[in-house]
């Protein structure tokens, strides 16, 4: 069997690729294979997106060739809220090496049925879609977490609620994943969730109690966790080989944000019995091109929220806010060939004549499915000092 290690040499050292592609089709009730598709069945005109973004943050479009009417949505066969899995790859040392790159839940499907030409468009978007309203999520009742739950317990009650049948509201059969240090952090009142309002806005709310990250990854598993500081993460991909950047490099262009620049935040939380909860951070640090002593002035974004109750969690969520404000006043967008492990809030490195080695968080990217096609990589300047 091909290893990662031997992908990466395979990236790294030849411009000749054999790309593969497999989509699954899953039983929604436990995420189990009913049929999968290899080959090119699919039409080279697919892709699929990725944002670093809170709540829904993948999606996918293809066409499938319906010459025999095999994909013509039904009750019996692709029908609502079909979950499909999608895997890419190449061929690595004659056997094909597959990269899952999501879950997804089947939105409104096109049937096209002309002359020589049958197929059925799809597009869908990751398991979030499930619980904010765009697919499903919605709740009949007043939907509420206590006061004192664990946050960790708060968001597992909202995957696999106990009181409710699994097909009512939202429910996910997959374990999340979630930072072991939300077991001790408890909601400070009680969360509701408004008759037909979704339950999505539940697991946003926390989150931003708590300056999580909540989203699905490429294994169709939630995440909840705390935001790691870009310093300390390694890179996932290094674009570099002389003039020509490598294989892999086709170009750039960058863009400086001049209007978008801030280099203060103040957060101002809930107001608990005349107490307001806030924090106020400044970018001082010399290492960074826009920090008040290098720009010799101040702008400050103002964040209110009332779900901050606390001013340690003021001052986190201040810090997560200046962090990216800061990372998004320098981006660059990368087009290469389709590499496929790289994931959104990863780090990758970029040399060429204009740049060494300069480090840059990726914001998005657009992924082709098939056998042709380039990848698209927004960026920002990574954020490789200390905010003070």
């Amino acid at each position: 069997m091909a290893t990662f290690l031997e992908y990466i040499d395979t990236i790294k050292d030849t411009n000749i690729r054999n790309p593969k592609v497999l989509v699954e089709f899953l039983r929604y009730e436990d995420e189990t294979v009913i049929d999968s598709i290899t080959g090119f069945v699919i039409n080279d005109t697919g892709s699929i997106n990725i944002q670093n973004k809170n709540g829904q943050r993948r999606s996918v479009s293809f066409d499938l060739s319906n010459i025999t009417g095999k994909f013509t949505p039904s009750p019996d066969g692709m029908w609502l809220r079909q979950k499909i899995k999608i895997s890419l790859g190449l061929t690595v040392k004659g056997e094909d090496f597959m990269l899952r790159q999501g879950v997804f839940v089947l939105e409104d499907p096109s049937i096209i049925d002309q002359l020589s030409d049958k197929r059925v468009s799809i597009t869908a978007s990751d398991k979030f879609s499930l619980a904010d309203g765009s697919i499903g999520g919605e709740t009949e009742g007043i939907y509420s977490i206590p006061v004192g739950t664990s946050v960790s317990e708060a968001v597992r009650s909202i995957l696999k609620p106990s009181d409710l049948p699994q097909w009512e509201v939202f429910y996910d059969p997959i374990d999340p994943i979630i930072d072991t240090q939300f077991d001790l952090e408890l909601t400070p009142y009680t969360i509701e969730i408004s008759t037909g309002d979704n339950v999505g806005n539940a697991l946003l709310e926390l989150a931003n109690m708590v300056s999580a990250n909540v989203y699905y990854n490429n294994n169709g598993q939630l995440v909840f966790e705390k935001d790691v500081e870009d310093s300390i993460k390694g890179s996932q991909f290094d674009f570099e080989g002389g003039e020509f950047t490598g294989y892999n490099f086709m170009g750039s262009t960058g863009k400086q944000k001049n209007s978008e620049v801030y280099n203060a935040v103040l957060v101002v939380g809930a107001n608990i019995n005349g107490d307001i909860f806030s924090a106020y951070v400044e970018n001082n640090n010399l290492l960074s091109d826009t920090s008040i002593p290098n720009v010799g002035w101040k702008r400050v974004k103002y964040i209110p929220d009332p779900n901050i109750y606390s001013d340690a969690l003021a001052l986190e969520r201040a810090i997560y806010e200046l962090r990216r404000l800061v990372n998004l006043q320098s981006e660059r967008l990368i087009t290469c060939v389709p590499i496929y492990h790289l994931d959104v809030d990863g780090i990758i490195t970029l040399t060429t004549n204009q740049v060494n080695r300069e480090r840059y968080v990726i914001d998005s990217i657009g992924l082709p499915i098939g056998t042709s096609g380039s990848m698209s990589l927004n960026v920002s300047k990574s954020l490789d000092f200390t905010l003070e």
